[in-house]
């Protein structure tokens, strides 16, 4: 059975993620770690995609040299990384030290001002052409073992190509880091020119097919970033961000009409597909707040390339086009898959109670109660009492009351656990509320719970006096 004070429950979209583009430079060390290491401000972490790559130049030579190469790799690149780590560290910043397929990173948190930012990346590459020199000094009196030799030139090499000013090599970042913000595009079209000489360099002088494939890659990644970069300049350089603020708050002040216009004009200047998404979900809402929702469907049908559309959009454009069954399962697998949002869960919960599953309901409600506000909670509570749903309304109060230490919620789980028959329990919950604490006034649906209690214990009587007297 539909019950009317669930539904509705849903107020309105929740639109606060902006559309943002990645910071500059940045690499995102991929494939499985190992547990981090942590001692005090430095964290490790190893990914099995490093270990693989770092024996691999000893492959031809068996075992052996696998083991050696990997010691040395994994020795060298972390030193490089520890001196960038050491400099966030005196500092202040905590660094998380991760060693990844194509080498290292080293994330300081907080990040570092721009001068000392320069220093950190810098001290990597110099940490490593100082080891690989004095390598190469105890070399020059030692002789040359295979494994020293091998020593020498990763560090010597790996110093050195840190120094070249190509993203995503460390010197690349000292480039965009030099260069600021606002001349980031330029940092980018240095460090792909700077590439692709060094890949032809590469190719034709030295006949390496790894380096040209190396700066080859290098170069490409900087332009795409140099082409993503303008187009976010361009969509700076005409306020869509700020158009974007303007439609949400429109869309939440209601006023539908408004928001569209100014979605529409957005969809038609974007350069971007976050902020072309963003502007068409705002267009999709705007329709469905008009009362459109074929409108709203065929909106989120314009992007330019697939785009992916928050599951609340979806099932709220499904619910609103009278397809109840698809709005539900839309919001049940996105929940297995992400935590949702509070409108989302909102519009879960009021479709289940729709269709007059309020147990459902009220586990929603309970598994998501550190996502939802606890007065949204309560209109479930309160449908739930209302439906007879008693043990699920219980158990959502007690933990609601747990968490809130409210006594309106402490009454309702008193109600529903002399309701059940457990009247001792129940007494025992009223007898911590006497004297009732100061200023609590109780909502609607507390007063008449104790006034139906008052027939279990004379407890609840005494509290309905002491809150007159306090009233009065």
């Amino acid at each position: 059975m539909s019950n009317p004070k669930l539904v509705g429950l849903v107020v309105r979209p929740n639109l606060e993620a902006t559309p943002g583009s990645e910071s500059l430079g940045s690499r995102v060390a991929a494939g499985r770690a190992f547990p981090s290491q942590q001692s005090g401000r430095l964290r490790v972490r190893l990914t099995i995609g490093f270990l693989v790559t770092a024996i691999i130049p000893g492959l031809p030579r068996g075992p052996m040299a696998m083991a050696t190469w990997g010691v040395i790799v994994l020795t060298s690149l972390f030193v490089h990384e520890l001196g960038h780590a050491l400099f966030g560290i005196l500092w202040g910043s905590k660094a998380t030290v991760i060693l990844y397929p194509l080498g290292g990173i080293t994330h300081l948190d907080p990040p570092l001002l721009r001068r000392r930012s320069i220093a950190s990346l810098l001290a990597g590459p110099f940490l490593s052409l100082m080891v690989g020199l004095c390598i190469a000094a105890v070399r020059a009196k030692a002789g040359s073992p295979a494994w020293l030799s091998i020593a020498m030139w990763v560090n010597l090499g790996w110093g050195a190509l840190n120094l070249i000013p190509v993203l995503p090599f460390d010197g690349g970042r000292v480039l965009v880091e030099a260069l600021g913000e606002r001349r980031a595009t330029n940092a980018l079209l240095v460090s792909a020119s700077v590439a692709i000489g060094i890949a032809f360099s590469g190719l034709i002088a030295f006949r390496s097919l790894g380096l040209s494939f190396v700066f080859g890659a290098a170069a490409l990644v900087s332009f795409m970033e140099w082409n993503k970069r303008r187009r976010v300049d361009y969509e700076a350089h005409l306020g869509l961000s700020w158009q974007l603020q303007l439609a949400k708050s429109f869309l939440s002040g209601g006023r539908p009409r408004e928001a569209r216009d100014i979605a529409e004009t957005i969809i038609q200047e974007a350069k971007t597909q976050p902020t072309e998404l963003a502007a068409l979900e705002i267009l999709a809402w705007s329709f469905l707040a008009l009362g459109q929702p074929l409108k709203a469907r065929e909106a989120l049908l314009r992007g330019s390339l697939p785009l992916t559309v928050s599951a609340y959009c979806l099932a709220a454009i499904e619910d609103a086009s009278g397809n109840t069954e698809r709005a539900l399962m839309q919001l049940e697998y996105a929940s297995q898959t992400e935590t949702l949002q509070p409108e989302a869960l909102k519009l879960l919960i009021d479709l289940h109670a729709r269709r007059g599953n309020l147990e459902q309901a009220c586990q929603v409600a309970l598994m998501n109660l550190e996502v939802l506000a606890p007065s949204d909670v309560r209109l479930v509570l309160d449908a739930a009492f209302a439906d007879g749903s008693v043990a699920a309304a219980t158990e959502i109060a007690r933990a609601l009351a747990s968490r809130t230490h409210c006594p309106d919620d402490l009454i309702a789980e008193a109600f529903g656990l002399a309701t059940l028959g457990q009247v001792d329990r129940s007494r025992a919950i009223l007898a911590a509320l006497l004297p009732p604490p100061k200023d609590w006034c109780p909502n609607q649906s507390a007063r008449n719970w104790l006034h139906e209690l008052c027939a279990h214990s004379d407890i609840a009587d005494n509290l309905l006096l002491e809150l007159d007297r306090a009233a009065r």
